[in-house]
């Protein structure tokens, strides 16, 4: 199935957003960011298109000051998590403002990715290369679920950060991934886990 990241009519909404803050040694401050209003908190991970392991949660997403931690389950189906529970770490960059209508509210973070546990070879590559990304988000208001997608890009210096990627690219973007807040019953009609309580008891430890 094809996910858009938002509904045609606040497509734009991403064209309007801009970066706000860059890392520093406290992590990112930026009053209204992305990171605050969107992100905070912890969340249970669907993977969309092709199934994996579609009898539990993708993975559990923990996003806190300046870290984006990601705990997969073992999955047997999906070759980074073949062999174990896996962990995948990544520091966030920088956060964009957020833009709002009706029914979206719509922002972007920049990750660079840190550490992974997994023994498979492209994300031990990717961790080694400390690889950036573009995560763009577009949050649902009547089900509070967000759609995730992830632009490759060059990790930007402090000062080409608002250059570095145009962010109505994201309005184009094909979502991945759909994160549903934890404790929390997912409330999407396009999830496949509609119905599912987000319960974090299920993360591995």
């Amino acid at each position: 199935r094809f996910h858009t990241m938002v509904g045609v009519g606040s497509a734009a909404l991403f064209a309007t957003l801009s970066w706000c803050a860059t890392r520093s040694g406290a992590g990112v401050q930026c009053e209204g960011s992305a990171l605050e209003r969107l992100l905070r908190g912890r969340f249970c991970e669907e993977a969309l298109g092709a199934p994996i392991c579609p009898e539990k949660f993708f993975a559990y997403l923990d996003v806190r000051l300046s870290l984006w931690s990601v705990a997969f389950p073992s999955c047997s189906t999906f070759t980074p998590t073949m062999y174990g529970d896996v962990l995948n770490e990544f520091a966030i960059m920088a956060s964009t403002d957020v833009k709002s209508d009706a029914d979206y509210d719509v922002g972007a973070l920049l990750l660079r990715f840190e550490n992974t546990t997994s023994r498979d070879p492209a994300w031990s590559s990717l961790a080694d290369d400390r690889m950036c990304s573009v995560e763009c988000m577009s949050r649902r208001r009547d089900s509070g679920s967000i759609r995730v997608a992830s632009l490759s890009v060059q990790c930007p210096t402090d000062d080409n950060i608002a250059n570095m990627l145009p962010l109505s690219s994201c309005a184009a973007a094909e979502a991945s991934l759909m994160l549903h807040p934890e404790g929390r019953t997912v409330a999407d009609g396009e999830s496949e886990k509609e119905g599912a309580m987000c319960d974090w008891s299920e993360a591995p430890h």
